[in-house]
């Protein structure tokens, strides 16, 4: 009879479900395009830091990289809307840090 091994990492990280291609299928049917931006052609890359609490909730956002003209405010209007899986940690409550 085998021995289970221990897995290396006592905390596990959370995960979207469905993976990251949901993740990004999620954004993208979300993503409503601001009006300002489409009137003043505004494109580029928002980055946001979020972090997710021990029940997978969206509980802080913060804007590292900014276009304006409401881009940034509909990056983290969608970000607060997803929902993580969140592994158990023997009662341990933890907070997870990403950025996307």
């Amino acid at each position: 009879m085998k021995k289970q091994k221990k897995d290396k990492h006592f905390i596990k990280k959370p995960s979207y479900p469905g993976g990251p291609k949901a993740l990004w299928a999620f954004i993208r049917a979300n993503l409503r395009y601001p009006r300002a931006a489409l009137e003043n052609n505004i494109s580029g890359i928002v980055r946001i830091k979020y972090t997710i609490d021990g029940k997978g909730k969206i509980t802080g956002t913060q804007v590292m990289h900014s276009l304006g003209y409401g881009c940034d405010e509909e990056a983290v209007r969608v970000i607060e809307m997803l929902r993580y899986e969140v592994p158990k940690h023997r009662g341990i409550k933890v907070q997870y840090h990403r950025t996307i």
